[in-house]
């Protein structure tokens, strides 16, 4: 399969590049995090549903997008309750959305602000009927998540620490994710934190094919045709191929990684290592 450089097929990715990812929920507050193409106004929405299947909002929170690149935006909005009538209560399932406009001046009809399940967003394709297919368990209407339960006893955590592309053994993602979908319906049962206590990256062993892929994506996603200048070298990254990395890592960079020959050097690599995680 010939490579395509990220360039030549960005235009024909979604609106999200990575995540929604569930940073933190607590009773008064719930975070979450993702990564865009573009610029945007975000409006994260929480909601419990009624005995009849109605989506009730509980609370919500706005926040912009941060520029960390020409074609790479970043966000952490968080949703507060107001009042303690509003706060979410411990082991609880309840559900989000959230919503995308250009900007907080932007004028919309009601319904029509794009959100999670609008083409485009998290998916491009045409013949795709429903777009929240990926990120939404059957049954359920929107995404969704636990509060850690108070007892201890039915308390849900999955602990790992970082992750390795190109690791030997199976890959866990996948493993819990069948396992939210076995549970989705449960509360006591289903996982109800993840965390995450290493890096969460390998900077250092790094797969040859990965990190060509790395240098490809950040380099685009970080400033566009302009190239990120290493320092020392005084030269882009691209000119310090996979597995000809150990002169700079160990004599200039002075790290003491075991594996240096195909190490992230550039500020665009590390985000793209992120990113692709």
């Amino acid at each position: 399969m010939p490579w395509t450089p990220l360039a030549e097929r960005f235009s024909a990715l979604p609106l999200i590049l990575a995540g929604p990812i569930l940073r933190r929920t607590e009773p008064h507050a719930v975070t979450v995090w993702l990564a865009l193409k573009e610029s945007r106004m975000v409006t994260l929405r929480i909601y419990t549903q009624d005995i009849a299947g109605t989506l009730i909002e509980q609370f919500s929170g706005t926040r912009h997008t941060v520029r960390l690149g020409d074609h790479l935006h970043l966000v952490a909005v968080t949703a507060r309750a107001s009042t303690h009538e509003e706060q979410l209560a411990w082991g609880g399932l309840y559900y989000y959305d959230l919503f995308f406009q250009q900007s907080s001046s932007e004028v919309h009809a009601p319904g029509t602000v794009a959100n999670l399940g609008t083409p485009g967003v998290l998916n491009i394709d045409p013949s795709v009927a429903d777009h929240l297919e990926r990120l939404v368990y059957p049954g359920h209407p929107l995404p969704s998540f636990v509060l850690p339960a108070q007892d201890l006893n039915e308390l849900r955590i999955l602990h790992g620490s970082c992750r390795k592309p190109h690791g030997v053994g199976r890959d866990m993602l996948p493993v819990i994710d069948t396992m939210l979908a076995e549970t989705a319906h449960s509360a006591a049962s289903r996982p109800q934190q993840l965390f995450l206590t290493g890096d969460q990256i390998y900077a250092d062993d790094v797969a040859a094919p990965l990190l060509a892929a790395l240098t490809d994506a950040g380099t685009f996603l970080l400033a566009g045709n302009r190239e990120e200048t290493l320092p020392l070298v005084e030269e882009p990254a691209r000119l310090l191929p996979p597995r000809e990395r150990t002169g700079a890592v160990r004599n200039m960079a002075m790290l003491t990684t075991g594996r240096p020959e195909s190490h992230l050097l550039s500020l665009a690599e590390f985000y793209a290592m992120y990113l692709f995680a």
